[in-house]
Parts: structure tokens; C-alpha cells; sequence
């Protein structure tokens, strides 16, 4: 709870003593835990009879308590707490408790899978794919299929233009996507072509134009 409970500067902290005493920051506190534990952090107002005799104070008390919250604000300019008459809300609250899922989310990432592992490639020395990684991508696809894509993903990344040279030596899985532009690309030259041999600077590959 403590990390996403909004800070109140001494000014309004002193504001808030002046009129409730110094149960004031326990009460700011409880109406945030509550507004922290329902799902839209949002709370209708019919709710403060029921929050007053929670917190063991007069629903007049806790009605003038929001009421003076809602008019004092922080320095970014968001009241302590807001309400519309039906609703009430801390925007503090919804913005710490959004910003710190960014975070999260931004933490996890992907696991870095050390090029070191990586398995051989006779005509696509710029590839980087663990055998596990290969083995899913032939069962999702098809040898044919994805011997192609390596192909035409090892051709651009031999060209080492300026994206280019940001996929060097780092494991490729990722670019063997269902939505990638190189599973596109290898369909729209499987679909284009008649033969069933493509040649490439690294020699002829079989391919089916049945994917």
C-alpha cells in the first residue's frame, strides 16, 4: 500500500490538522486503501454512510472531509481527492498505480538468450537460433518455409544496413513472428514464383508453393 499512497505537502497537511485534527492523515489514508482495493479505483458517494461507520467517524465528518480535499490540490495541480457528486476519486492514486504497471511491465522484458548457443547455419552465417528455437519454428511452419525466411532474413542482415546492424549477433527468434515482415515477405515469394527451386547467392533452396 505505501508505495502507491499520494503524498500530501505540509501546506495542505497543515490545512487539513486545522479543521480535522490529526486523525486527518489516518482518514486520508483509509480512503485511499479503500479506493486502492475496488477495481476502477473509483467510489460512488451513496458508499460514505457505509465507509463512515468502517472507519468509526460521523458520515457528516467524512462527507466534509472529501469536500475539502477535493479543494485543495498538489503540485501538479490534482486535487487530493475529486468528486463529481455521484463518484469520488484520488487522480494521484490512478496515475501512480498506472505508471508503476508500466514499469512492471517494462521489467519483465524478454529473457536474453546468449548467441553462444546458437546453432550453425551453413548458408546463413548471420543467423542466431538456439536448435530448440529452430526445432518450434520448423513445427510452426514447415522446413521448407523456414529455411526460406532464414534465407531472406540472413540476406538483410548481410547488407548491415543501418537497422540491420542492431540484429547483429543477437539471437533472432523474434523475427520469425506470425505477424513479422520476414514470414510476410517469405509467403509473398513462395506465392510469386513458379518453380520450385529459388535460387540464392548461397545456392538453390527447394520450396513448396503449397504453404
Amino acid at each position: 500500500m505505501k508505495k502507491y499512497t499520494p503524498l500530501i505537502s505540509p501546506k495542505n497537511l497543515s490545512k487539513l490538522y486545522s479543521i480535522f485534527g490529526y486523525a486527518a492523515l489516518g482518514y486520508y489514508y483509509e480512503i485511499i486503501k479503500k479506493l486502492y482495493n475496488t477495481e476502477n479505483l473509483i467510489l460512488e458517494v451513496k458508499k460514505i454512510r457505509k465507509i463512515a461507520k468502517e472507519m468509526k467517524i460521523k458520515e457528516k465528518t467524512l462527507q466534509h472531509f472529501i469536500e475539502t480535499c477535493n479543494e485543495l490540490y498538489d503540485e501538479s495541480g490534482n486535487s487530493l481527492l475529486s468528486s463529481n457528486g455521484k463518484y469520488f476519486w484520488c487522480k494521484k492514486l490512478i496515475l501512480e498505480k498506472y505508471n508503476n504497471k508500466i514499469k512492471q511491465h517494462k521489467g519483465r522484458g524478454r529473457t536474453k538468450i546468449p548467441i553462444e548457443k546458437s546453432i550453425k547455419f551453413k548458408n546463413a552465417k548471420n543467423i542466431n537460433l538456439t536448435q530448440d528455437q529452430y526445432d518450434k519454428l520448423k513445427h510452426r511452419y514447415g522446413a521448407v518455409f523456414i529455411n526460406n525466411a532464414i534465407q531472406i532474413l540472413n540476406t538483410w542482415l548481410e547488407k548491415k544496413g543501418r537497422l540491420a546492424k542492431n540484429y547483429l549477433n543477437r539471437n533472432n527468434y523474434g523475427h520469425f513472428r506470425r505477424d513479422s515482415w520476414v514470414i510476410t515477405a517469405t509467403k509473398e515469394l513462395l506465392n510469386s514464383i513458379e518453380e520450385h527451386i529459388i535460387q540464392t547467392p548461397d545456392g538453390p533452396i527447394l520450396i513448396n508453393k503449397v504453404l
